[in-house]
């Protein structure tokens, strides 16, 4: 609708010239749109890989820690049941599993006596090898008759996991023999606490190195910053 003025009267004109210049600030061009939807694409462009980071667990720290649960859990699972436990790796499929054995069918270097002293390993190297080689193929021999431990009444701790996509496997040892390219090692527990000799070395984008180790005499595993 046009707004009748009287061109004879100037203050009447001035008054229409204001109202028309206010209705024509009252938009926003498209340019000025444009500019606005761009500022806001590069905030979110920038920010919401970072909240995603911020939210994604560091996969380090989610693969020590669900290793530390399994170890507790075959420990805890040994000494409740009265029956050996173990943690059974698939380096190759990066995830590993609790699992508890048959008592008849299990054996261990550690088992009965831990050859200990001070805490050192007593004996020649290379004869460890070769007894814990000898051992962990007849452990594979049966562990078939393993089955997955169920978890404990009232707990809280997880019996299985995976080795982070992003995480390497260094070293995975168990009784000074090497598995990190194997398809599956055995690490056990005991009703008495003890355990087998179990290192693991992880390595994350080569600025975080960890390792985890377990006490054979105590069966309880720890993780720390591996000092290269």
């Amino acid at each position: 609708m046009m707004m009748q003025t009287d061109s004879s009267n100037p203050q009447s004109f001035q008054k229409a010239e204001l109202v028309v210049r206010s209705r024509r600030r009252s938009g926003f061009t498209l340019i000025e749109i444009m500019i606005v939807i761009g500022i806001i694409g590069i905030f979110l462009g920038v920010g919401i890989p970072s909240m995603f980071r911020a939210m994604r667990k560091n996969p380090m720290q989610q693969t020590v820690t669900e290793v530390l649960e399994a170890l507790s859990a075959a420990r805890a699972q040994a000494i409740m049941s009265g029956s050996p436990a173990g943690v059974m790796f698939y380096p190759v499929e990066r995830r590993f599993e609790v699992v508890q054995l048959p008592k008849s069918r299990s054996s261990s270097l550690f088992s009965d006596t831990p050859i200990m002293d001070g805490g050192s390993i007593v004996g020649r190297y290379e004869e460890m090898q070769a007894m814990a080689q000898q051992e962990q193929e007849m452990r594979m021999m049966n562990v078939g008759e393993s089955v997955p431990a169920k978890k404990r009444q009232g707990g809280f701790f997880k019996s299985s996991g995976n080795i982070e996509e992003e995480v390497v496997l260094e070293l995975l040892d168990v009784n000074f023999w090497e598995y990190k390219d194997q398809e599956s090692a055995l690490v056990m527990f005991y009703p008495n606490g003890t355990c087998d000799e179990f290192t693991m070395v992880l390595n994350w984008e080569e600025r975080d190195w960890r390792k985890i180790e377990v006490n054979v005499i105590t069966g309880l595993a720890d993780a720390g910053p591996l000092i290269k």
